[in-house]
């Protein structure tokens, strides 16, 4: 022990020094407190941006960091970043106006085609000082829009063609499912639903899922879980080898209350019961997602609820991948085959799903219609990556795509190819301000938390070691994105905090949901499922919430990515 000494004592002064030495390299931007009616004064630059009618300016205090590339504004006390955003009203057609545009989006590529790109830093640089809750917009984000125009009629679309549907399912060896119901939940609001769904289960309940964190904003949840398994429901969970280290206490605790969990290089994110419940997306069970808004800097997510035989779909994946991946003494998955293959029996029998069916389901407007497709670690079963490839080359109009990362692989240079033959392509990802997705959030967390303990020095380190990390992965997907941004009817845009969700919009009817990057990793690495579903009300909720985050984006002109 005593030889240990040592090395300990000077691996600790070492860090010591490197923090004093920090402390003297860091610069500190000098502050200043504002007035409430001052600020006014300084957001001139913006005129489509007002003082809402009950912010009491007048009465409050901001502070302002004098930064020449980079002024910042930010309420006094701090408050949650939605509390300040809601002290202003955006003018959504003064803003289209003033940029001598028609559409919201036209201005916003205009205006940003006149700001300066900061290429050391990887973001626009600011003319004068906004909020740090506005993040990279030149106004306070938009919590809503006028309705969109009508789509062309669903008879006129690809996917209505009883041809195509029947060459995905020699494609792709998957079938559409005619369900009860498909729903979609923002952020947090999917948890509420999700305990739901586990709180209904009665013999059965698969969760997937990339983590699982027990906290405080997970506890319902998570004690939902355990009372089941005690009661008697097979509850098992498949989560991801590597996450599974940063939870090993949680993890122990659910073993206890007779849940059966499995590891597996799973990216996955859906629960299932046996009550033909699916919810599934790119959530993890977390507290950056069940404690997020949208516009609160945390994880921007959705999940989609599905009642109906794509429950059945989803089993048969789960029970693949515990089986894959279970060790000699976790349960075996051989008393529910027989139970799969009737329900995919019983389900045909009553028109629920098969290819007799799909012209009658695609005539009208469709309700409900959903496909699952999985893939799994090594290329194998490759259903996932050929229905979105396909779905790109048919797409004519346009195709909407959200991911945190952007690959090089066939289906997005499908994407470029698609954007020069005229389709318009948008992809919603992530810049400067998105960080390191969780990991920024969790130094955010302990950056608070030492400066509400006065501990002011430690504070700025943390805060150098975010800032230097939100600086690596802006280059990164900078030029991840560079390869896409010169085609002409390709855009790129930044989420103006972190986004998460991968989800895709096909000529409007088609939404895909599900949990993979458009990365060679993620379809070389991961188990990963998803769900193209078509329904005419998703389709519209769907439109209107991708409109809103793009309104909320900002766009990467190809005059500022070097093109």
């Amino acid at each position: 022990m005593k030889g240990a000494t040592k090395p300990i004592l000077f691996i600790s002064a070492t860090l010591g020094v490197l923090a004093l030495a920090l402390l003297f390299v860091i610069e500190t931007e000098p502050l200043a407190t504002v007035e409430g009616v001052k600020v006014l004064e300084l957001l001139k630059p913006y005129p489509w941006v007002a003082a809402a009618a009950d912010s009491r300016l007048l009465s409050r205090q901001f502070l302002l960091k004098r930064d020449n590339d980079y002024p910042e504004l930010a309420l006094q006390p701090e408050t949650p970043f939605e509390a300040e955003q809601r002290l202003f009203e955006t003018d959504v057609r003064e803003f289209t106006r003033r940029q001598g545009e028609h559409s919201l989006r036209d201005a916003q590529l205009r205006y940003f085609s006149l700001q300066e790109y900061d290429r050391n830093e990887y973001r626009y640089r600011k003319e004068a000082p906004v909020f740090k809750s506005w993040g990279p917009l030149p106004y306070a984000p938009i919590r809503a829009l006028p309705p969109a125009a009508a789509a062309a009629p669903f008879a006129r679309n690809f996917l209505a063609s009883v041809a195509y549907q029947e060459q995905l399912d020699e494609l792709t060896h998957t079938e559409l499912t005619s369900n009860e119901e498909v729903q979609l939940y923002q952020n947090g609001l999917a948890a509420p639903v999700m305990k739901a769904l586990v709180q209904r289960s009665k013999k059965f309940l698969f969760i997937n899922m990339l983590a699982v964190a027990c906290d405080a904003a997970t506890e319902e949840l998570l004690a939902a879980v355990e009372a089941k398994a005690r009661a008697g429901v097979d509850v098992r969970l498949v989560v991801h080898s590597n996450y599974a280290l940063l939870s090993i206490p949680c993890l122990k605790r659910l073993k206890w209350a007779k849940v059966s969990i499995v590891k597996a290089m799973t990216h996955s994110s859906y629960l299932v019961n046996d009550q033909g419940e699916v919810l599934i997306g790119s959530e993890s069970i977390a507290r950056m997602f069940f404690n997020s808004t949208g516009y609160n800097f945390l994880d921007r997510d959705l999940m989609l609820r599905i009642k109906g035989p794509i429950a059945t779909d989803v089993i048969q994946n789960f029970l693949q991948v515990w089986d894959d991946n279970r060790a000699g003494g976790d349960p075996e998955v051989t008393q529910y085959i027989q139970a799969y293959k009737m329900n995919l029996a019983l389900e045909a029998s009553r028109g629920l799903r098969g290819a007799q069916n799909y012209g009658k389901w695609l005539s009208g407007a469709p309700r409900a219609l959903c496909r699952f497709a999985a893939q799994r670690p090594g290329g194998r079963f490759t259903a996932l990556s050929d229905i979105l490839l396909s779905l790109v080359r048919k797409s004519k109009e346009r195709i909407t795509a959200s991911a945190v990362t952007l690959g090089r692989i066939p289906l997005t240079l499908a994407l470029r190819e698609a954007a020069a033959a005229g389709t318009q392509v948008d992809f919603l990802g992530n810049g400067w301000d998105g960080g390191n997705g969780e990991l920024t959030m969790a130094l955010d967390e302990a950056i608070q938390d030492r400066l509400s303990g006065g501990n002011l020095g430690f504070a700025k380190i943390l805060n150098w070691l975010r800032a230097s990390d939100m600086r690596t992965q802006a280059r990164n997907r900078f030029y991840s994105y560079q390869d896409y941004a010169g085609e002409p009817h390709m855009r790129i845009w930044n989420y103006f905090n972190f986004v998460h969700y991968k989800a895709w919009s096909f000529d409007h009817y088609g939404v895909w949901v599900g949990s993979a990057n458009p990365t060679e990793q993620a379809f070389a690495n991961f188990n990963e499922s998803g769900v193209l579903c078509i329904d005419s009300r998703l389709a519209e909720s769907f439109a209107s919430q991708l409109s809103l985050d793009l309104a909320n984006s900002v766009p990467l002109p190809a005059k500022n990515m070097g093109r």
